[in-house]
């Protein structure tokens, strides 16, 4: 009998001590203890969050946001990064489980104690953190897949990963060396939503578009931590190239019946070299193209106009033309009877 109760007694022992087993909790890899200061704007985690004197977390930092995980028994049991809840003070509660948001890298931290004065006042609490923490990852979820500018945008791009969870995010060009496009990944903060978006940006591209050219363009790879990728595509369309009148004037332009020579003004983003002008019908006019003009603000077509005395309106073009660019455009000219 004494036998058969040992024995007992001996089984609840090792229910007992698996029991308590399961409830130690391990710290994760790269965990670090902190101590900080109630009220002390110099006693951060990372710089970028303090405790205030009402023991709150407050973070100080533009991009940066907090949101409580609950209880936890163990900082490896903050698994993964929330999408509600978020916000930039939280109250600092004992045994509890938070993340941090500071641009694209994650923090998870466990309050673990209280740092107590003689007056058995809090001075301090006294936690545990790591990272980078990335939570289990998922799918890559994009509002889209394009990102196209102007040749002189004066806004980014910003296109937002819609996923079920947060998590951070690697940048990857497709090309090395790219240096007329950038982008970094930022979190945004709608009420207490959390999501990341990705912003693209763009230098001016001045040059201007010939016949057969096609945009500049790259890809990104966005990547997430269980290597799932989502690519988007950026494009930037060069300048248009114009040839067009200027000083007030427009088609049609009208001429008298006498014979006359005329000044037409023209502005062009074109060389002088790289556009034409010609008459659609040399019988009655014929122009030129001004012999000094090298520049867009000095540039005229000169018109020699033959004296009309057919008793009847003359209708005629004078043709604009670029080959390389793509350009056949006319200014209209009638000349009274």
């Amino acid at each position: 009998m004494k036998n058969k109760l040992y024995l007992f007694g001996l089984f609840l022992s090792i229910l007992a001590g698996c029991s308590e087993d399961d409830n130690i909790a391990t710290n994760p890899e790269g965990a670090i203890d902190l101590s900080m200061q109630k009220g002390n704007k110099n006693s951060t985690l990372g710089g970028f969050m303090y405790i205030d004197v009402g023991n709150n977390f407050i973070t100080s930092n533009e991009d940066t946001y907090i949101v409580p995980f609950g209880a936890v028994k163990g900082l490896e049991n903050v698994s993964m990064i929330p999408k509600s809840g978020w916000s930039k003070k939280v109250a600092v509660i004992l045994g509890s489980g938070y993340v941090v948001c500071h641009g694209n890298q994650f923090y998870r931290l466990l309050v673990k104690g209280y740092s107590m004065d003689t007056f058995n006042e809090i001075t301090g609490v006294n936690l545990q953190y790591q990272t980078p923490f990335t939570g289990p990852g998922g799918n890559i979820n994009l509002s889209t897949d394009l990102a196209a500018f102007t040749p002189f945008p004066t806004l980014p791009v910003d296109i937002s990963l819609d996923n079920s969870q947060i998590e951070p995010f690697d940048i990857v060009f497709l090309s090395a060396g790219i240096k007329w496009c950038s982008a970094y990944l930022k979190p945004v903060l709608d009420n207490t939503t959390l999501s990341m978006h990705l912003i693209i940006s763009a230098k001016p591209y001045p040059d201007i578009k010939k016949t057969n050219d096609t945009n500049r363009e790259t890809t990104i790879t966005i990547r997430g931590i269980t290597k799932t990728e989502k690519k988007v595509k950026v494009t930037q369309e060069g300048v248009d190239p114009y040839i067009k009148l200027t000083g007030g004037i427009s088609s049609p332009i009208y001429y008298e019946a006498k014979k006359e020579s005329y000044s037409i003004w023209i502005e062009t983003n074109l060389s002088f070299n790289d556009w034409g002008a010609k008459s659609d019908n040399e019988a009655w006019f014929n122009v030129k193209k001004s012999s000094t003009a090298n520049n867009l603000n000095d540039i005229t077509i000169e018109a020699d106009i033959k004296a009309n005395s057919s008793g009847k309106a003359r209708d005629g073009k004078i043709v604009l033309y670029s080959a390389d660019y793509g350009i056949n455009d006319t200014i209209r000219i009638i000349q009274k009877p």
